[in-house]
């Protein structure tokens, strides 16, 4: 099974909407006006919070007085559909689109994200739509992880097989819902939101460029459609034939190892960490490989997503892995991470001797037959 980042650092759609992040300020580019009012109940003084998203969290962009009738106003320039959040406090929030034009909302101020109705967005009502599917099927994923674990600390093999398969299928069907969702709404922002934030680019390449076209000419003026042309102008080419981006992070003693260091040799680069149960569970056959071939020419580049240098040492112990093995302890927001945009874990690139990549996600018999290939008897 891969092992997501998502099951480590929680769907970015839901980390985006749980958490309200207010400690920069926000820089939009001029567009259209908007007059936000609305009218609260149980509530006749203190402030209500505007914020708006950006990457994955969202920063505050204005505050208002509430009256003691409980209605407040904001008033503005924007961008256009921006995914916007309402709200009192940290956790007592309502999650709309803000587009030009006037927006009426109205909520019991006990609880804003169940009592919340949002008139003169439309968008709003395509959300909400959308954060409901991803909800359910994070609740089904929530599900699967606490089996997987008990099942792991219990040595259930059988069960641990059907959950893997169980998690595959559920991601596969999270996949194939929020592309429908995409492609039933080519003319809405959050459509342009969810291809952006929520489908893995590598993997769904193909499908993000073919949106794109669409959007550029549907609704370019976006703010997500913009960074998926930013992305799409500026990715780096992982296919066979391309030069490996570089790399070099510390070591286990803080000493720095670049991934050119390793030319004149074949390198996997492999992304792992210790609480990927599947990157571990494939550690015994990658050690043999190791073994059989280095002498050979044979080098492996580990790149942990740990947090915790105690874990990610731990993990090298307990596995016996020989290799050369690197971390900024950065986690999913790692510089290699990032670069290579890596999706899920467990992740390999082969590199020739020049350092240019050979294939990618080659495992087990697939990466022992490669390696007969490289370095024939």
């Amino acid at each position: 099974m891969n092992h997501t980042l998502a099951m480590r650092c929680a769907w970015l759609l839901l980390v985006c909407l749980s958490c309200f992040c207010c400690d920069r300020a926000s820089k939009h580019e001029t567009g259209g006006s908007y007059r936000l009012r609305g009218r609260l109940e149980n509530k006749t003084s203190g402030w209500i919070f505007l914020s708006t998203s950006e990457g994955d969290e969202f920063i505050l962009r204005d505050s208002s007085a509430i009256r003691p009738d409980g209605s407040f106003l904001f008033e503005g320039k924007m961008s256009p559909g921006e995914i916007s959040r309402l709200s009192l406090d940290e956790h007592n929030g309502l999650f709309f689109v803000l587009d030009a034009g006037a927006i009426d909302v109205s909520a019991d101020a006990n609880d804003l994200a169940a009592t919340g109705a949002v008139q003169g967005s439309p968008e709003s009502g395509l959300l909400r739509q959308l954060m409901d599917a991803v909800e359910k099927t994070r609740r089904e994923q929530s599900a699967l992880e606490r089996q997987f674990a008990i099942n792991q600390i219990a040595g259930n093999s059988d069960s641990l097989l059907y959950l893997q398969e169980s998690f595959l299928r559920l991601q596969a069907r999270r996949s194939r819902d929020i592309k429908d969702f995409i492609r039933e709404n080519p003319r809405s922002f959050v459509a342009a939101f969810a291809a952006s934030a929520l489908l893995d680019r590598r993997e769904e390449q193909a499908f993000i460029d073919s949106m794109l076209t669409v959007f550029n000419e549907t609704i370019p003026d976006s703010r997500y459609v913009r960074e998926l042309n930013t992305w799409s102008e500026g990715r780096i080419s992982l296919a066979p034939g391309a030069p490996a981006p570089e790399i070099e992070l510390p070591q286990m003693d803080g000493t720095p190892l670049a991934l050119s260091s390793l030319r004149g040799k074949y390198v996997l680069i492999d992304f792992w960490a210790s609480w990927c149960g599947p990157c571990r569970k494939e550690n015994p056959e990658v050690v043999r490989l190791y073994n059989r071939y280095n002498d050979k020419g044979f080098e492996i580049y580990g790149v942990s997503l740990d947090e915790s240098r105690d874990q990610w040492r731990n993990a090298i112990q307990q596995d016996g892995l020989p290799w050369r093995h690197v971390c900024d302890l950065k986690g999913a927001a790692g510089v290699a991470v990032q670069l290579y945009d890596v999706q899920t874990i467990p992740k390999t690139l082969l590199l020739d001797r020049e350092g240019q990549i050979i294939a990618q996600d080659l495992r087990g018999a697939a990466l022992a037959e490669k390696l007969r290939e490289l370095f024939p008897e």
